[in-house]
């Protein structure tokens, strides 16, 4: 689905925004890669398909690439990875916001609900 003048450009510039913080991610361990690359993908289809292509043929991340995109499928290393960091991070989240219950609470009601996401999808 390619789209046409200023949104072409609209999506272009979003696709090297997401695709630049993807690439950042490599080296900052708290800031996704994948995430970041799946969004910079599918600006880059609105545009330029063949950055996506780009993209979807990176040998180390384009399999993930492509197995979301083709069957919504996120690796059981992913899996795991995503539940520890969210593990880890909600550990300091209990730290930070000792006492604030129902904050806690919250955090704890959208992370569930974002585990429960990830590890529903299939896997590659």
């Amino acid at each position: 689905m390619q789209s046409t003048g200023l949104k072409k450009h609209l999506f272009m510039s979003l696709g090297w925004l997401f695709a630049g913080l993807g690439f950042v991610g490599i080296f900052l361990p708290l800031l996704p890669t994948t995430v970041f690359w799946i969004v910079a993908v599918d600006m880059f289809v609105r545009s330029d398909p063949s950055r996506a292509e780009v993209l979807l043929r990176h040998p180390r991340f384009g399999p993930g690439l492509r197995a979301w995109f083709e069957r919504g499928a996120i690796g059981r290393a992913a899996k795991i990875a995503a539940t520890l960091g969210i593990t880890v991070s909600y550990s300091f989240m209990l730290w930070g916001f000792w006492g604030k219950t129902s904050m806690l609470a919250l955090i704890a009601l959208v992370l569930a609900l974002v585990l429960t996401f990830i590890w529903t999808r299939p896997e590659r």
